[in-house]
């Protein structure tokens, strides 16, 4: 048989190209149903190899390793299939090495042994075979969700190549089927990887649209960030977000409800894509009533439905009913309160992935802060307007007592400043707390592929730097770069975390002469007149020292970047009753009037660099210290950061 040794070089060749193929597919997308794809294919490869060896010169020892490597190839393709089931299973595990140890037993008995090849040849292809038919059944019921065109030749790889080795025992020795058995083997195997190499490039882009899904979802959580920090209109915030989710997500309908808890019902706010005979059907909702969208008013909890015919009692509506394949709806929650639901529906079939998940629940929450925020407001600003009603009502006709009258519209004009002074506090702080939970969400999504970028930089700087090569300087680039990125998400971090202070006894002057001697070692001071006027010593103040140089240093850097030129920076500390007061001064070119609000701001900067959270942390940081922080400003003029803190006096 001439025909064997290049029949048998041709199929060793294209199982170890396929083998390299997914290997290469594996690098880039670490799934490792891959990886075991391309372990079973190089096995097989070396199966082949081991056969050519044999028919130059047949050993025991190379029948031996011709069975190890088909044992290794059928463990391989099991490890396959049970790593498409999420958890893959233990006694899956158990089995695959199960069925390796008996095949190298039998290999062993058969060839040390009984002394016969063909005495191992026969057992192995039968386990095999139904090894294959087994994979092939289990295989098609892990991915039949998955609608891809790959599962067909996979399908037919397993069970052609399964009946295949079940036959081989029975024809191999069948002169004239020889060829057309070796010939069936390599078409089996041949169909076989063109299926796995579709499903592991169809792997890699469904895990490059997660990936411009996750970058999608960032730029949503920007989105819904900016709208809470800088909105207190209701109905804005409302199509604001609602117009940002089904942009994200990319479904073409959405909704928001709101909860009344007097009536028990849910009310339309925001709606779009949907026919005016579904808007009229579910513009009041009363929670006894049993939908998807009264089911998270109730239980609090997420429903997400990828095929709306699993679950039709959940749906609404007639002709709409019968269009809508896949839905999720949200709760938008308060403090742990329910005070709406967000829906988003799609006409065709949509699973989101766990980043989408952990994106809709962080914009729920922020959104539901929003929400409530602009009703406290709505709240107060009417109770204000009907107070002075009232007020102006029952005084109008008191000609005699005007004054006293204009004196109470005073007093209740005060309270009512100081009314909406809390109430700006308040938002404020729920704000701030919606910033650092979702600027936590944002650092850890992106602080890992950053770190791969990173890495990837560097790998190949150093190959370009061997080769020579002239890109070595924008791969240089790309490190600096990725290494500012990652300093930007190290501060987001820092930011979303509340201070935890330790507070001693320190003396300011020391602190403050260390803070202006680090700015000279960075160079941060040349060409910047420092006059220093603060007392000589034995100020005591209760600080964390690190935190409040920390604080020092952000302020200092401000001033330095504001003077490019060179200019003056005064630093003073005075007492002031039972305060100290510092006051750190600069030269340059101050800061716009109405910015002189926004400075302390998370994410809110001037500046062509930066992300806008230095003052943001070092006002989060005097608050820690029980102190106050204000800027005075005037545009050409220069800026004065003023800090005032309780003094700690020495007994």
């Amino acid at each position: 048989m001439q025909w064997i040794t290049p029949a048998i070089s041709i199929d060793c060749g294209i199982k170890l190209a396929v083998s390299l193929i997914l290997f290469v597919r594996y690098f880039e997308v670490k799934e490792k149903m891959i990886f075991w794809w391309a372990a079973a294919w190089l096995f097989f490869g070396l199966h082949a190899l081991t056969e050519l060896a044999i028919i130059q010169n047949s050993t025991e020892l190379l029948w031996f390793i011709r069975h190890i490597f088909y044992a290794l190839t059928a463990v391989a393709f099991l490890e396959s299939v049970g790593n498409m089931r999420t958890p893959v299973l233990k006694k899956w595990h158990i089995a695959a090495i199960v069925i390796t140890l008996g095949i190298i037993a039998i290999s062993y008995i058969g060839v040390f042994v009984v002394g016969d090849w063909y005495a191992a040849v026969v057992p192995i292809s039968l386990i095999s075979g139904a090894g294959f038919i087994a994979c092939g059944f289990y295989f098609f019921k892990f991915t039949k969700e998955k609608k891809t065109a790959a599962r067909l030749p996979i399908l037919l790889g397993f069970f052609l190549n399964g009946l295949h080795n079940l036959d081989y025992p029975f024809l191999r020795n069948v002169e004239w089927f020889a060829p057309i058995g070796f010939g069936l083997g390599v078409l089996f195997s041949l169909i076989f990887a063109v299926g796995l190499t579709m499903m592991s490039t169809e792997e890699l882009k469904n895990q490059r649209e997660e990936s411009r899904r996750r970058v999608r979802g960032q730029v949503a959580l920007t989105a819904v960030f900016s709208l809470v920090s800088q909105s207190l209109n209701l109905q804005e915030i409302l199509n604001d977000a609602l117009d940002r989710m089904l942009e994200v997500i990319r479904v073409d309908r959405g909704c928001i409800f709101l909860l009344d808890k007097e009536k028990e019902e849910l009310n339309l706010r925001v709606h779009r894509g949907f026919s005016a005979e579904y808007i009229k059907s579910i513009t009041r909702l009363k929670l006894k009533e049993d939908n998807m969208y009264t089911e998270v008013a109730r239980t609090g909890k997420p429903v997400i439905i990828a095929n709306v015919s699993e679950a039709p009692h959940f749906m609404i509506g007639g002709t709409e009913k019968r269009s809508i394949r896949s839905c999720a709806c949200i709760p938008l929650m308060s403090k742990g309160k329910m005070v709406g639901v967000l829906s988003l529906l799609s006409r065709g079939y949509y699973r989101l992935v766990p980043e989408e998940m952990r994106m809709l629940d962080s914009i729920g929450d922020a959104v539901g802060v929003a929400i409530e925020n602009a009703r406290l407001y709505e709240t107060v600003k009417n109770w204000g307007e009907k107070l002075e009603r009232v007020v102006e009502e029952r005084t109008k006709d008191l000609s005699d007592a005007r004054k006293a009258t204009l004196n109470i519209l005073e007093d209740i004009d005060e309270a009512y400043k100081e009314l909406t002074k809390a109430q700006a506090q308040l938002v404020q702080k729920e704000r701030l707390a919606a910033i650092g939970q979702m600027a936590a969400v944002m650092g850890h999504e992106l602080r890992n592929p950053l770190t791969g970028v990173k890495m990837a930089a560097y790998y190949l700087n150093e190959k370009l730097k061997k080769a020579g090569s002239p890109l070595t300087k924008s791969v240089q680039d790309i490190e600096k770069e990725a290494e500012r990125a990652s300093v930007i998400i190290s501060n987001i971090l820092e930011f979303s975390r509340p201070p935890k202070l330790l507070l001693n006894p320190t003396d300011i002057k020391v602190i403050l002469e260390e803070a202006i001697s680090s700015a000279r070692e960075k160079k941060w001071l040349k060409g910047i007149k420092v006059i220093e006027d603060f007392q000589s010593s034995g100020l005591m103040v209760a600080l964390d020292a690190f935190r409040f140089r920390q604080a020092l240093d952000n302020i200092i850097l401000n001033a330095y970047q504001a003077m490019p030129a060179g200019g003056e920076l005064r630093v003073r500390a005075k007492t002031i009753k039972d305060e100290l007061e510092i006051r750190i001064s600069d030269s340059g070119g101050g800061i716009a009037k109405e910015n002189i609000k926004r400075v302390f701001e998370p994410f809110f900067t001037d500046k062509h660099k930066g992300v806008g959270l230095g003052l943001a942390v070092v006002n989060e940081i005097i608050i820690g210290h029980n102190g106050s922080i204000r800027v005075e400003s005037e545009a050409g003029k220069g800026s004065t950061v003023i800090i005032r803190l309780p003094i700690k006096k020495e007994r």
